[in-house]
């Protein structure tokens, strides 16, 4: 086998592993949340509390602060603070309270300490694809959480979650952000494909990379940097331009402009509206819909002729440029859908992929 084929082999077996590792994390997450529900609602039953009083007993728990430690670089030593740790917090898609949140490198073990007022028996949880709870102590004031993040966890945010037993009352709060590389291998429904590599870094909460393109053929397109930002419900990506790029088309949108600001357009129009008072205002009620529907379709067919000219310009801009403009794209155990933008022509296709963690 040559150094290619044993390269392309190596990679395709990480994804596998990494597929099944998330699919092990969510699935024995899962079975922890279900257990415990279902212990609860037993004792719900037993108790016979009304909703008051079994709040009262069972209250919501309060998440003071969280830090995680001994989740650093795997080609470092564990660190408890700085870099490595510090004080998780901040505020992950979806709206958690805090400040700004410490690290776990993918592919590593981290602790996560919560201060706060909890009921002994309380459950914990992480939520994110791709994170594992493999033990946790809780106290009245205390939680110690270790988690496993897998290969296949996506990097970003990832909320620590403390649910009360019983009542089932819960809160949660931003414990670290998932850093680390990742390779992603996208096709597009127009034929392209894109390679991208990106990595999320310790000491900023940015993820940036770079792009490869190819074409039907696997004709190289060229290379771009890409910025990317995580969002609500996946990745925003978003494909650097050069600065000849920018200029063609920030010109594409002045022609644009210019169509439809165009006097000869403009006077057309209003002699078409002109025509239309003039002659259909003037007819009985029973002729006047024809003649207005007469004008409507020579202003229509105007408005067309207008669309086109303003399209021109940006349809050449688009080809010009390499690559999509933007990718929204979604990550569910390492299979990666969503949709790009501006991919060579005006408009959306879609995309599909894969994403793997790498060293």
């Amino acid at each position: 086998m040559n150094r290619s084929r044993f390269l392309a082999a190596a990679l395709a077996l990480v994804g596998l592993l990494g597929a099944a590792e998330v699919r092990s994390a969510s699935s024995d997450q899962q079975s922890r949340l279900k257990s415990f529900q279902d212990k609860a609602q037993k004792e719900r039953q037993a108790q016979k509390l009304d909703r008051k009083a079994l709040f009262a007993k069972y209250p919501t728990p309060e998440i003071a602060l969280v830090t995680a430690g001994g989740g650093g670089s795997p080609d470092e030593p564990p660190k408890s603070k700085g870099k490595g740790g510090g004080a998780a917090g901040g505020s992950a898609p979806g709206g958690s309270p805090g400040g700004a949140a410490g690290f776990v490198a993918v592919g590593t073990e981290a602790t996560l300490s919560a201060t706060g007022r909890f009921l002994p028996g309380s459950l914990s949880t992480v939520e994110c694809q791709g994170v594992e709870v493999i033990s946790e102590k809780i106290t009245e004031s205390n939680a110690e959480v270790r988690v496993k993040v897998t290969t296949a966890a996506p990097a970003g945010p990832c909320d620590l979650r403390i649910i009360s037993p019983v009542s089932l009352a819960s809160a949660r709060r931003v414990a670290f952000r998932v850093i680390g590389n990742y390779n992603w291998e996208l096709s597009l429904a127009n034929g392209w494909k894109a390679r991208m590599k990106t990595a999320a870094k310790p000491d900023t909460d940015l993820i940036s990379g770079t792009s490869d393109w190819f074409d039907k053929g696997g004709k190289s397109l060229g290379s771009r940097e890409v910025k990317v930002e995580r969002t609500f419900d996946g990745y925003q990506v978003t494909v650097q331009r050069t600065a000849e790029e920018q200029a063609a088309s920030d010109q594409a949108m002045n022609e644009s402009g210019k169509a439809f600001k165009s006097q000869d357009n403009q006077q057309a129009a209003a002699a078409i509206q002109a025509k239309m008072q003039a002659e259909c205002m003037k007819l009985p009620p029973a002729q006047m819909g024809g003649c207005i529907q007469k004008y409507t379709a020579e202003m229509t067919a105007l408005s067309q002729r207008v669309q086109t000219q303003s399209q021109a310009g940006e349809k050449k801009a688009i080809a010009s440029a390499v690559g999509c403009q933007a990718l929204q794209l979604a990550v569910n155990e390492g299979k990666v859908t969503g949709r790009g933008t501006n991919c060579g022509a005006p408009g959306e296709v879609n995309v599909t992929g894969t994403v793997t963690a790498t060293k």
